[in-house]
């Protein structure tokens, strides 16, 4: 059952003044306690009261339910915050793998292109040497073509020289 603040602040005064007077009275030597208050003021100061309680009671009832609640919060709060903090340390060790791999494949790049100048250090190497080959090659065969020639000469010669003899022989 809800009440109006304002409602349930009224009864806290009307109890609190209502509490005053009976301390006075009390204070006052010869009068007895509780015969200077009547029934509908008795009546109304248990009502004020059981607004009170009532309301404290809810209240105490709502503040658990909330403390409850926060505490419920605060669990799930604490459980995501582990889930998040797992996460970091995988994404962390993904990370220094990727990290790994990287700096693997850096090397290995690093050591191609390393192969590579050394394939193309004897790539200009061979070309040199087939390019003196080629030179040696043109050498034989011109020689070959001097060599073909004076043996055509050779012939020639060797040609005339038995006609020569054959005609000597002959005569």
């Amino acid at each position: 059952m809800s009440h109006d603040p304002r409602e349930v602040l009224d009864a806290v005064r009307r109890l609190e003044a209502g509490l005053n007077e009976i301390r006075t009275r009390a204070a006052v030597p010869g009068i007895a306690p509780g015969a200077e208050i009547s029934v509908s003021e008795h009546a109304a100061l248990v009502e004020d009261l059981e607004l009170v309680v009532e309301l404290v009671g809810n209240s105490w009832r709502a503040t658990r339910d909330g403390v409850a609640d926060i505490g419920a919060k605060l669990t799930d709060q604490r459980r995501a915050t582990e889930e998040a903090r797992d996460e970091v340390a995988l994404i962390t060790s993904e990370l220094a793998e990727q990290r790994r791999a990287a700096n693997e494949a850096r090397a290995e790049v690093a050591t191609m292109a390393a192969e590579l100048r050394d394939h193309r250090r004897v790539a200009d190497e061979a070309r040199a040497e087939v390019a003196a080959m080629a030179g040696e090659l043109a050498e034989l065969r011109r020689v070959a073509d001097e060599a073909r020639s004076a043996l055509k000469d050779v012939k020639f010669e060797l040609h005339l020289v038995r006609d020569t003899s054959a005609h000597d022989d002959a005569a």
